[in-house]
């Protein structure tokens, strides 16, 4: 009986895959890439599969499905890179998930753009035809699972291709809450312009395609990268205005942010190892497991966050809850997450505590302690818990719409919050 080979790290509870913000975060729960779905940080499934055809025969390496999946070999897990290694018919593949979260850079770090980078090779020194093709399921636009209303479309950026996909209605910023996914904005995927690779919506299944063709020989190794990007064009309701991602802050558009990504591949990875070689340094005299902790906490940390400018340019670093109500900025989260921003940008920890102070400086927050939160994401518009409260002295006080400063009615409940009813 052949022996099973043993996945390299300990297990997680779950893989980060594409983790850039609350909404675009996508996470294996699987101790091998094949065995599950992949799913939102929520738990919702997005399905992200992917498939190896060698020499004319399917196996699967992501996702589930009917071809038999090629042999795990290898699972790591660092700050930045997510990387599995795969065998299978003589082929050697390797695919790394990353996202450059770097912390010195406010516009690299909230561009919401993800890489898929892949390298494949011959392990028996012959030459082999293999086609690496991915399919990204039309769900990763919804919250309801309502892909029969998806539509999308492909573009060409000069050297580069890029195809998407979103909702044909779009309501932005269109609901708030727990345990919840995005429901607008729209799912690219691009690539750079070569023989053999494609990009492309297709209709029937309403998912976005991408295929990459390699021919492996010998001791050559091929390889090619991926983005997925997400433009959700309203990322937060912020105290009455709907503001895009801080990378979007001077109306730069997406495409624009893609072709950038694109451009900047190397230069990056280059500054994420740099980082990781620093991170292990300084972390390596606590022991290992300490370093893994801070490799694995590092990315969840950041990607919990939605970085936006406010309406004067200044960064906001909001945080989004999760199963715990969904709050927004909240206070308990921020204290212990602050430690990482203070060590490597304090300008996110003043991003982090401006929503926070804001509120607490409304005439409607009338008390000497700071509020728990500042809305329910992706409303920054007032603290959540009183909004029963309020609901109920507003129907007391014969209340209609409009902005209601209820400070005084709600002293004994000891909540209040600037909401709208």
């Amino acid at each position: 009986m052949k022996r099973e080979k043993k996945v390299a790290v300990k297990r997680l509870p779950a893989v980060p895959l594409i983790t850039c913000d609350p909404y675009f975060s996508v996470w294996s729960a699987g101790d091998r890439l094949y065995e599950t779905d992949s799913v939102h940080w929520t738990g919702k499934r997005k399905r992200i599969t992917g498939t190896a055809r060698i020499d004319g025969n399917d196996y699967r390496f992501m996702g589930r499905g009917k071809a038999m999946p090629m042999e795990q070999t290898k699972l790591e897990v660092t700050a930045f890179f997510t990387q599995y290694c795969f065998e299978m018919a003589g082929v050697g593949l390797a695919v790394t998930f990353w996202t450059p979260l770097l912390l010195s850079g406010l516009d690299e770090l909230s561009r919401p753009c993800s890489y898929l980078d892949m390298a494949v090779c011959s392990l028996d020194g012959k030459k082999h035809q293999v086609e690496i093709s991915w399919e990204f399921a039309g769900e990763l636009c919804c919250n309801q699972g309502q892909t029969e209303k998806i539509g999308g479309g492909s573009y060409v950026l000069g050297t580069a291709q890029a195809a998407w996909l979103g909702l044909r209605e779009q309501r932005p910023l269109g609901h708030s809450g727990d345990s919840i996914a995005i429901d607008w904005g729209y799912l690219y995927l691009a690539l750079e312009e070569k023989a053999g690779r494609a990009v492309s919506y297709c209709q029937e299944r309403r998912c976005l395609c991408a295929s990459f063709r390699f021919s492996p020989d010998g001791d050559t190794r091929e390889s090619a990268s991926l983005v997925a990007a997400y433009d959700d064009v309203a990322s937060i309701c912020y105290f009455g205005r709907m503001l895009p991602g801080y990378w979007a802050r001077d109306g730069k558009t997406i495409l624009t942010a893609i072709m950038e990504a694109i451009r900047e591949h190397d230069s990056l990875q280059g500054r994420c190892e740099t980082f990781e070689q620093e991170l292990e340094e300084g972390t390596g005299a606590f022991g290992e497991a300490y370093t893994k902790i801070c490799h694995a906490a590092y990315r969840q940390s950041i990607a919990a966050h939605k970085l936006i400018a406010d309406e004067e340019g200044k960064a906001v670093f909001i945080s989004k809850e999760c199963h715990s109500n969904g709050c927004a900025a909240t206070v308990d989260v921020t204290y212990p997450s602050t430690p990482l921003y203070f060590l490597y940008n304090p300008e996110l920890v003043r991003a982090m505590m401006r929503p926070v102070l804001r509120f607490a400086k409304m005439p409607v927050w009338g008390y000497d302690f700071a509020p728990h939160d500042a809305g329910r994401y992706p409303y920054v518009t007032g603290q959540v818990y009183g909004l029963k409260a309020y609901q109920k002295a507003a129907q007391d006080l014969g209340g209609g719409g409009g902005r209601l400063c209820l400070s005084n009615v709600l002293s004994d409940a000891g909540q209040c919050g600037c909401l709208l009813l």
